[in-house]
This record gives structure tokens, sequence and C-alpha cells, in this order.
């Protein structure tokens, strides 16, 4: 892995040299180093405390773990291109799994902020703490639906399929 160096890693993508193990490599790699460069953020804007650290854990777990299962499901289909539909499916889902949430929670996060003040507070504070789990939930469903994306793209057309299979007619 290149990590300081880009130069041959760009030699071995342009010479079409570098393994799909070695390009998922770099996704895991991408995904880590985004990940601590949030930790270290957060880490500079206040302390980390013992339940941020675990919910980072679980997330990074949960980054990996979906991650290798959508490279198996490549390897056991085509196993050609996978940072391609990696990336590429990645967009659709994001906003639907990771965005289009985050902004209900947003608007759930201002009204609630209403309530608290109000009879309903006390029970409202009961249920901040599973905030963590819902977002751990969407985050593994999103890599539940790459996976099957990924399996639907790695499988190829069956009119691609038959027409690589049919005996070469003759003129």
């Amino acid at each position: 892995m290149h990590l300081f160096n880009p130069r041959p890693l760009a030699e071995k993508l342009r010479d079409d040299v570098l393994g799909e193990r070695d390009k998922f490599h770099y996704i895991l790699a991408s995904l880590m180093l985004q990940l601590a460069g949030g930790a270290l953020g957060l880490l500079t804007a206040s302390a980390l405390s013992a339940k941020a650290v675990l919910s980072l854990g679980v997330f990074a777990l949960i980054l990996v773990l979906g991650s290798r299962a959508c490279f198996a499901t490549n390897v056991r289909g085509d196993n050609r291109r996978f940072v391609e539909r990696w990336l590429c499916l990645s967009v659709p889902l994001s906003f639907w799994f990771l965005l289009v949430p985050h902004a209900l929670d947003a608007a759930f996060y201002f009204y609630a902020g209403r309530l608290i003040r109000t009879p309903f507070g006390p029970a409202l504070r009961l249920l901040l703490p599973f905030f963590s789990l819902w977002i751990w939930a969407r985050l593994a469903l999103f890599y539940v639906a790459l996976n099957h994306f990924i399996r639907i793209a790695a499988s190829g057309s069956a009119a691609h399929e038959a027409a690589n299979f049919a005996p070469l007619a003759s003129p």
C-alpha cells in the first residue's frame, strides 16, 4: 500500500495492474482515515468520552464488516470493478440511508429541544441514548442495501451471459 507516495499507485492504476483486493484495501484504508480524521476533529473540539470512543469503534466495525461483505459479494460475482460499483452505488444509498434520516433527526432534535421544557421532557431524555443505536442500524442497513446492489451489478445481465455462452454462428 502506498500511503505517502501516490505516484507508484497512479502508475499501477494507469497500467491496470492493481488487483481488486488491493483496491478494496484502499477503500478500507480511506474509510478508516476518514473516521480517524473525524475522531481527531471531535477530540480537538472537545474531549472524547468513553461513550463516544465506543460509538466510533462500533461505527468502524460496521464500516469494515459491511465493506468486507460487499467485496466478498463482488468476488462471488464477476470479481470486476468493485471500486467503481462501491463508489457509484454508495451515492444514492447514502442519500436515502444517511442524509435523509439525518435531516429527520435534525428536525426531531429541534422539536425535542422545545419539548424537553414541557412535561414530556423526562420521557424524551430517556430516548436520546437510543439515537446511537438508530445511527448504527442505519449504517448497517446501508451496507445490506449496498451488498444487494453490488450482487446485482456483479451478476451480469441474462442477455450478456447468453451472448457470451452462445455458440459462434458461422456466416
